[in-house]
C-alpha cells in the first residue's frame, strides 16, 4: 500500500453494502461485526463507537454511527473507515478529526 490515506463508507442501506471505496483491493467489510450489536435495548440513534483493526496490510480505524435505515424500517448503522499504512505514523488526534470530518460531511447530505 502507499503511504496515502483511503477511505470506506459501509453500512446498512436495505442491507449492508459499501457506498464508497476506492481502491478495489481495501479491506471489504471491516463493520460488518458491529451489525449483531446494532440493536440495544433503548434508543441506540445517534450513539457512536470506534474501532481499529490490522487486516489486508493496512491499519483501519472505524467510526461507527448508529442510524435509522428507512429502507429495512430497522435500525442500522455507517461506518467511516480510514485505512493507511500501519508502518505510517498519524497522531491519534488527526485520525479522530478526520474520521469526524468524513461523517459529517455524509451524513450533511445524506440526512
Amino acid at each position: 500500500m502507499e503511504n496515502n490515506i483511503e477511505f470506506i463508507i459501509e453500512g446498512t442501506k436495505d442491507g449492508y453494502r459499501e457506498f464508497y471505496k476506492k481502491k478495489p483491493y481495501m479491506p471489504t467489510s471491516i463493520g460488518i461485526d458491529v451489525r449483531r450489536n446494532s440493536n440495544p435495548p433503548g434508543n441506540p440513534l445517534g450513539k457512536t463507537a470506534y474501532a481499529f483493526t490490522f487486516a489486508h496490510n493496512v491499519c483501519a480505524f472505524t467510526k461507527y454511527i448508529i442510524i435509522w435505515d428507512q429502507q429495512r424500517r430497522a435500525i442500522g448503522n455507517v461506518g467511516f473507515t480510514l485505512c493507511f499504512n500501519p508502518y505510517r505514523r498519524l497522531p491519534g488526534e488527526k485520525i479522530l478529526a478526520l474520521l469526524n470530518e468524513m461523517a459529517d460531511i455524509y451524513l450533511k447530505k445524506v440526512h
